[in-house]
């Protein structure tokens, strides 16, 4: 198993339909949105992803990208397959990676789905502001300093 960081244009058709396979089972289907999961973010974002398995399935996924002064990511799954198995933890190190070898002097802020606040304070991340929704969900801003990184 290897963790891939790749552009889009550095992605294969299979990798590319693999880990959008993961966040549709995970936003669409699960979490029951109704919303275009491919967006705009995708064309400039670093795609962060696990495949395994002779099924070539993507076991975990997030997006990176910068906006204006910082950077955020999102669309951060685990497949049903590994929850719970320390997955969640091992993306998480390798965002951070590539947070620091991108774009190693800016703070990262993300939207936060309130039920996985405590797994990102763990990360480092502070919670901050009211409570917002998202296509329903609520979610808060969190933010990890670029100088308070691991």
């Amino acid at each position: 198993m290897e963790w891939r960081d790749k552009t889009l244009d550095e992605l294969s058709a299979l990798e590319l339909f693999s880990f959008e396979r993961l966040r549709i089972d995970a936003f669409v289907v699960e979490q029951g949105h109704q919303y275009h999961d491919l967006d705009d973010h995708d064309l400039e974002a670093r795609h962060v992803f696990l495949i395994d398995g002779p099924d070539n399935r993507t076991l975990a996924y997030a997006r990176i990208f910068r906006e204006k002064d910082h950077v955020t990511f999102g669309r951060v799954a685990t497949s049903l397959a590994v929850r719970g198995k320390g997955y969640g933890s091992m993306l998480m190190d390798a965002v951070l990676t590539s947070c620091a070898e991108h774009w190693p002097n800016l703070d990262i802020l993300i939207n936060a789905q309130v039920q996985v606040i405590g797994f990102y304070e763990k990360q480092g991340f502070e919670a901050f502001g009211d409570i917002f929704s998202i296509e329903h969900t609520p979610h808060r801003h969190m933010l990890l300093k670029a100088a308070e990184r691991k």
